[in-house]
C-alpha cells in the first residue's frame, strides 16, 4: 500500500515498525521533495529471537545470520572509513562514509574497497570539507 507521507505520524511508524508482519519502507522517487511511504507484508522472521527460531522459519537466512555474526565477531576496529563499492557490491563505484568494522567487513567479503581511514565522523567531514578525501590514520 502507498501512502503519503502526512498521512503517518511518527508514532504510527514507530508502531509499524515494531509490529511482526508488517514492515515500512520509504523513497524519494516521484514527485519532488515528497518522500512517499510504502507499507506491506515484512518477512516470516520479524521479530524472530535466537538463530533456532529463525532456522525454523527460513534456514538459508539462518546460515546467513550466522555467518554475518562471525564476520562482525572477527572485526573490532574504530572510527570510520571511506569506501567505494566493487562490482560484487549492490551499487558499484559508489562511495560510502561507515564505521571502520563495517568497512573492514566490506573489504573482506569482497564489496569494498577502502578509500580512507579517519578518527570520527567529524575528522571526516572536516578533511571532505577541505576537498581533500584521502587521509591515513596514524598508526
Amino acid at each position: 500500500m502507498k501512502i503519503g507521507a502526512p498521512v503517518v505520524s511518527a508514532m504510527e511508524m514507530v508502531q509499524i515498525a515494531n509490529t511482526p508482519g508488517v514492515r515500512i519502507s520509504s523513497t524519494t522517487l516521484g514527485i519532488a521533495g515528497m518522500r512517499t511511504y510504502y507499507i506491506g507484508r515484512s518477512v516470516p522472521w520479524k521479530g524472530v529471537e535466537g538463530l533456532d527460531a529463525v532456522r525454523g522459519l527460513n534456514p538459508a537466512v539462518a546460515s546467513g545470520l550466522e555467518k554475518a555474526r562471525a564476520l562482525s565477531k572477527k572485526h573490532t576496529e574504530t572510527g570510520v572509513s571511506l569506501v567505494r563499492g566493487t562490482s560484487k557490491a549492490k551499487r558499484p563505484g559508489v562511495l560510502l562514509l561507515v564505521p571502520t568494522k563495517v568497512a573492514m567487513m566490506m573489504k573482506e567479503a569482497g564489496t569494498g574497497e577502502l578509500v580512507a581511514n579517519y578518527l570520527s565522523s567529524w575528522q571526516a567531514l572536516q578533511v571532505m570539507g577541505a576537498g581533500r578525501v584521502a587521509m591515513p590514520v596514524p598508526a
